[in-house]
């Protein structure tokens, strides 16, 4: 098989899936009317963007945080310093944190949070060990959320990727998601996980199907443009493939990483 972007493409994927959902929590943030109230000073402009960490606001929280005896309240900074360190993308900081809150103040939107909050610190681990090490307490926090909701399709498939990185056995949690999707067909998160691990494992045909789909679903998602490009690749399907690079250039995105590997695709686009 050629050399693959696949790995640069599912990089780019972790950020980009937990994004929207994430900041569509209620936020457990320190008000602006409190006379505790801190501002932050900067926020995120992209996934994959690097942040400076605001350290002026994470010792303030920090010693609001300390000296404050209320467990609820203390809850409140432990989230706000979470969040300080998860927009500078610090997220094994930002997930202690995240759990620190919901440990204080164990309500099912924070637990949530902190499930969320691990689970992106497992995706962004470098090394086997802290991969597992952190999908295993991924998983042990999704299944408290399962506890509270058990239809809580995010958190299912989460779960299911967890599974994956974590077992012996990875079909247990690609058996789930396909579970998922049987349930939920217009699921595109659940889709484009699955097409990514028939990929890795050389199931081409397979992970093409399912990022046809969600390309079905949502024309617009770039993601599933990358992915179906590299595939056509993959099977040296020239015509396919060109196909859908200018899908990604009708994107006009200005994202320099989207920019680099659509040049890539054009240089292997030559080679084919």
């Amino acid at each position: 098989m050629r050399k693959s972007y696949i790995i640069q493409i599912s990089f780019l994927l972790l950020g980009f899936l937990l994004v929207a959902y994430f900041f569509n929590l209620p936020k457990y943030i320190v008000s602006e009317e409190t006379p505790e109230a801190l501002t932050q000073t900067s926020t995120v402009t992209s996934s994959h963007s690097t942040q400076k960490l605001n350290t002026e606001r994470i010792e303030k929280l920090t010693s609001f945080f300390i000296n404050e005896g209320d467990l609820k309240k203390r809850a409140i900074f432990a989230d706000s310093i979470a969040q300080s360190y998860r927009e500078a993308m610090l997220f094994d900081s930002s997930a202690k944190y995240f759990e620190v809150a919901a440990t204080l103040n164990p309500v099912a939107e924070l637990i949530e949070r902190a499930a969320l909050g691990v689970f992106e610190a497992f995706q962004n681990s470098t090394t086997e060990e802290s991969r597992k090490t952190l999908g295993k307490k991924a998983i042990g926090l999704l299944d408290k959320v399962l506890e509270n909701n058990s239809s809580h399709v995010d958190a299912q498939i989460k779960k299911s990727v967890c599974l994956v990185y974590t077992e012996p056995m990875p079909m247990a949690g690609i058996t789930s998601l396909k579970e998922i999707i049987n349930t939920n067909p217009k699921n595109i998160e659940a889709r484009l996980y699955l097409g990514e691990f028939q990929f890795t494992v050389g199931k081409i045909d397979a992970a093409i199907e399912q990022f046809t789909i969600v390309h079905q679903l949502d024309p617009l998602d770039f993601k599933a443009l990358l992915y179906l490009t590299e595939g056509y690749l993959s099977l040296g399907k020239k015509d396919k493939a060109e196909e859908y690079i200018q899908k990604i250039k009708q994107l006009e995105s200005t994202d320099p990483y989207i920019k680099s590997v659509l040049k890539q695709f054009e240089e292997e686009i030559k080679k084919l």
